[in-house]
């Protein structure tokens, strides 16, 4: 019985070791500099133009960008990081700008997270929920030698260089030249002495601190109550379709459409186009109904009926939108 035990609390420490937390990743296709900021607390201390944010273990987060140069317009957005589910998702971000020359944030792609390594190029942060200290640089610079002392001996003179940690002295000996000397004064000479002081320099660098703002509750998905009015664009819809199309697995294709609705808008013809990447008749009757409350147009949803092969799936649509009245 003990082994039975010991085996099952060695299993379960195993499966929670390899249990997956969602990851988002940003990254600027210009190369601009920003800072990643989920839930008002900042991940990167250090701008960077490619940053992932790993570890991530709850379903949405409030995220700002915040660029390096100030005369860029941060981003904010409400990021839900699993699936319908709750499974883990790595989602990626391409930082751009759009047709108002303003930065903007478009879904690249959206997969099942897995163990994975970053490129040189990509900045990996734990996510953390309090604000790490300010990172600061020192620069020192010192110049420093052992003692050391040098004699030149030349015809009628004799030269002594000593140098230590502090100075460097030079002593020079003309006894031995004044019989060559004609100038007045020369002859009583003997020897000068030079001294140089070397100094050392330290620098302090401390890069300004890029304030945070304050934590807040994260926004809520859309629904009907509120009001669906804008759909997605036409380019986020493209992305998020293309994602959708790239998975596998039917089962993996409803999950994505799913998570990619319940944080947009959408119009009957954007629900009729996912609706038809869907081989299987009940998962487009499924996700019919499922995308009901983030339409744009719910009078005309009645349309969708046109999409179904079997009158069977159309007359449950119908009854759906009856009980919705």
């Amino acid at each position: 019985m003990k082994k039975i035990i010991a085996l099952f609390v060695l299993f379960s420490s195993i499966s929670l070791l390899n249990a997956q937390n969602s990851m988002l990743t940003f990254f600027s296709e210009e190369g601009e500099l920003f800072y990643v900021i989920l839930d008002g607390i900042r991940q990167n201390n250090l701008a960077a133009a490619n940053v992932k944010a790993i570890d991530l273990d709850r379903q949405n987060y409030r995220a700002k960008i915040v660029f390096d140069n100030g005369d860029l317009k941060d981003i904010n957005k409400n990021l839900f990081v699993q699936d319908a589910d709750g499974k883990a998702l790595h989602t990626v971000y391409r930082i751009v700008k759009n047709k108002k020359g303003e930065m903007d944030m478009k879904l690249s792609s959206m997969n099942e997270a897995t163990e994975m390594q970053g490129s040189k190029k990509e900045s990996i942060i734990k996510y953390h929920d309090k604000e790490e200290p300010k990172e600061s640089q020192t620069t020192t610079t010192t110049t420093k030698s052992a003692d050391e002392t040098v004699n030149v001996n030349m015809p009628g003179t004799k030269v002594q260089v000593k140098q230590t940690d502090e100075s460097v002295n030079i002593n020079l000996d003309l006894s031995g030249m004044k019989d060559l000397m004609s100038v007045d004064g020369m002859n009583n000479t003997e020897s000068t002495t030079i001294t140089t002081t070397t100094t050392t320099t330290t620098k302090n660098t401390t890069k300004p601190k890029v304030e945070s703002p304050k934590a807040s509750e994260p926004e809520a998905i859309p629904a009907s109550s509120k009001g669906c009015a804008l759909p997605m664009s036409s380019s986020d819809f493209e992305n998020g379709k293309s994602s959708i199309t790239k998975q596998s697995f039917a089962e993996s294709q409803i999950k994505t459409a799913k998570q990619m609705t319940k944080v947009n808008c959408l119009t009957v013809k954007q629900i009729r186009s996912i609706m038809d990447i869907f081989s299987f008749e009940e998962y487009k009757l499924e996700y019919a109904k499922y995308a009901y409350e983030y339409c744009t147009e719910k009078k005309n949803y009645y349309q969708l009926t046109e999409a179904f092969t079997f009158s069977s799936s159309s007359d449950s649509l119908n009854e759906f939108l009856e009980g919705q009245h």
